[in-house]
């Protein structure tokens, strides 16, 4: 009954899914061929749909894993087999969510007009990744136009001469929610400008929106614009070392610079020698740099986004509080943190606390290693297999993993010192960790007793227990005795 229940519990499978719903992308961790993979997989992908990569085209109810990816992102379709069972339904999803998914979808789906119209309905620019043939068709051709009246571009001039097919376009166009949609888009990234031209319609606000959001959206901005000054103060306001994309040339030149300089110090470095010995600029850059705020700004950032430390230099003045933020923010910012700091084995503890994977960014050479990856471990039995046997206090590290898992026995060397304790934690926890075991480990008596007399071997699916009553020595040693004969033969 005490193994019907521990088999039934099926830890293995619990653990995996614990993983993926902290990180679906740990999915790339487990095998397709174990039990349960079907909810592991699922559970993956609805944590981060990119999970899909990692998943068998092979599974069961491979459907509705992949459902649950694209949509996430359509674009996801790039990566499922064509020859699917149910790819219509696949297809439908991934253009409902984005109509460029189409880009990566057979033209064999053009048969089916639904799938066409939807994409198109979705993104009018979906258009240019149909056949002629496709193109030709007037209700997908007005669909595409009405969404967005540069659809127009990708058609025969025969169907952009087409009266019903201009007047769509004039409609759109009037409407102008290209403008719409492109406030839109860079209200969530500013650096979204770059697929934006600056002869479009209203490009002065668009512009100003982005460098509001993201200030290096200022690279892509024509220098040409009207009211150029408005949205590079924007942007040096932000941060002044964006001075360096911005032409000397332009009208109000100093007024940007000393708002740069008063943000940044350090933006004096982008001027010429004239500006940098103005009087004015100097003071500002005096009084900027005594202030400090290129570290205060930092820390805003990454307390915002931390994988934002990827902009910041190591060498920055407190960089050691501004990687601290970042992995606080987002435990994944450890991998822009550089191993000389330092502090390092503050901030890896704090990222290895959040998810204990992220040991495999972690150098074994670093001091006090065996800390870290006991944090990691404790967070996550899985990062033992990231870990290197060698390490100093190997035994508590492996403890720690196999009581939240017994099967990571797998892991661990049998020529570690004390392994006999070890596998005694793995198979309390899991009485399967025994397959992973060597037979010809000391005591190996005392672990089969641990399970309650019982013996498993999965590969022959062999279990000897013991009476109800309790055996005799004599009874016992015949037992193990017969066991062991069973288990090393293969009989």
């Amino acid at each position: 009954m005490k193994r019907d229940k521990e088999e039934n519990s099926n830890p293995e499978r619990e653990n995996a899914i614990k993983a993926v719903k902290q990180d679906g992308l740990a999915l790339r961790f487990f095998s397709h061929q174990m039990e349960g993979y079907k909810d592991i997989a699922l559970e993956a992908v609805k944590q981060d749909g990119y999970a899909l990569i990692f998943v068998s085209h092979q599974m069961e109810a491979y459907k509705d894993v992949v459902l649950e990816a694209v949509k996430q992102d359509g674009l996801l379709i790039e990566y499922v087999s064509p020859d699917m069972e149910a790819y219509k339904d696949v297809v439908l999803e991934a253009v409902k969510q984005d109509g460029l998914a189409l880009r990566f979808v057979s033209h064999q789906m053009e048969a089916y007009k639904d799938v066409v119209l939807e994409a198109v309905k979705q993104d009018g620019h979906a258009i240019q990744y149909l056949s002629d043939e496709m193109k030709a068709d007037k209700d997908v051709v007005l669909a595409a136009v009405k969404q967005n009246g540069h659809a127009i571009q990708y058609l025969s001039d025969e169907m952009k001469a087409d009266k019903d097919v201009v007047l769509e376009r004039d409609k759109e166009e009037n409407s102008n929610p290209e403008r719409e949609n492109a406030i839109k888009a860079v209200k969530q990234d500013g650096l979204a400008l770059r697929f934006f031209s600056h002869q479009m319609e209203g490009y002065k606000d668009i512009a100003l929106e982005a460098v509001k959001q993201d200030g290096y959206a200022l690279i892509f901005v024509s220098h040409q614009m009207e009211a150029y000054k408005d949205v590079v103060l924007e942007a040096v306001k932000q941060d002044g070392l964006l001075i360096e994309y911005v032409s000397p040339d332009m009208e109000a030149y100093k007024d940007v610079v000393l708002a740069a300089v008063k943000q940044n110090g350090h933006a004096i470095q982008y001027l010429s020698d004239e500006m940098k010995a103005d009087k004015d600029v100097v003071l500002e850059r005096d009084k900027e740099e005594n202030s400090n705020p290129e570290r205060e700004n930092a820390i805003k950032a990454v307390k915002q986004d931390g994988l934002a430390l990827r902009f910041v230099s190591h060498q920055m003045e407190g960089y050691k509080d501004i990687a601290l933020e970042a992995v606080k923010q987002d435990g994944y910012a450890l991998i822009f943190v550089s191993h000389q700091m330092e502090g390092y084995k503050d901030i890896v503890l704090e990222a290895v606390k959040q998810d204990g994977l992220l040991i495999e960014y972690v150098s074994p050479d670093m001091e006090a290693y065996k800390d870290v990856v006991l944090e990691a471990v404790k967070q996550n039995g899985l990062a033992l297999r990231l870990v290197s046997h060698q390490m100093e206090g190997y035994k508590d590290i492996a403890l720690e993993a196999v009581k939240q898992d017994g099967l990571l026995i797998e892991y661990v060397s049998p020529d570690m010192e004390a392994y006999k304790d070890v596998v005694l934690e793995a198979v309390k926890q899991n009485g399967h960790a025994l397959r992973f075991v060597s037979h010809q480990m000391e005591a190996y008596k005392d672990v089969v007793l641990e399970k309650d007399g019982e013996i498993i071997s999965t590969d022959m699916q062999l279990h000897v227990s013991y009476p109800d009553s309790s055996p005799s020595e004599t009874d016992q040693q015949e037992l193990l005795g017969d066991a062991a004969l069973s288990l090393s033969t293969g009989i």
